[in-house]
């Protein structure tokens, strides 16, 4: 099965514009995508999809394939559907790789798209992490204290996502429960 990914780049973000051009030791956050995008095994095409020329003058600069799209799109997932849809991609997999995702591994995305070449059936695909220890604690710590990063996910017995909050899953019901008694899986935010 044929595979591609598709990075989403918005420049007018409303929380942080120009995002994607912010540099983290003197290099962009869309060039260590792309970067990371590009060290993915078996994966076909790698595609940054934007609206904003300062955006595609960075492609350019870097040698990374563009296109660009409307800015109508109100989601990544609907820059990366146009981007697929006017590309003429034949890939049957697309892969969503969020702009400002530095600190995925390749691994990570080699890993949803072998699930998904194994199980003909998944339709959607989506990593989760089950945090221990220190991870766990500071997760809790965190929704304790009403941050709204970071989503949980509950699953079925198959592993089939059930729910995904930004709330804590499973909720801690008192104040005494100890988080080490709960299972966990915090959602890395790929498709």
């Amino acid at each position: 099965m044929k595979s591609l990914i598709v990075i989403p780049a918005r420049y007018n973000s409303s929380r942080f514009p120009g995002k994607p051009l912010c540099e983290i030791n003197n290099i962009t956050m869309l060039e260590r995508i792309w970067n990371i995008a590009k060290k993915v095994n078996n994966v076909n095409d790698v595609l940054i999809a934007t609206d904003d020329e300062r955006i595609a003058e960075l492609c350019k600069s870097i040698n990374a394939d563009y296109i660009m799209t409307s800015e109508s799109c109100r989601t990544g997932s609907d820059r990366v559907l146009e981007a697929y849809l006017n590309s003429k991609s034949d890939a049957e997999i697309v892969f969503s790789f969020q702009g400002d995702s530095v600190l995925t591994p390749p691994w990570i995305i080699e890993s949803v798209l072998e699930e998904i070449k194994a199980k003909s059936e998944i339709k959607v695909c989506t990593p989760a992490v089950l945090l221990k220890g220190d991870e766990l604690n500071d997760f809790v710590e965190s929704k304790k204290r009403g941050s709204s990063t970071g989503t949980s996910v509950t699953f079925d017995k198959n592993m089939d996502a059930l729910y995904f909050s930004k709330s804590l899953i499973p909720n801690l019901r008192s104040s005494g429960s100890k988080s080490k008694d709960y299972t966990v899986y915090k959602h890395i935010g790929l498709y």
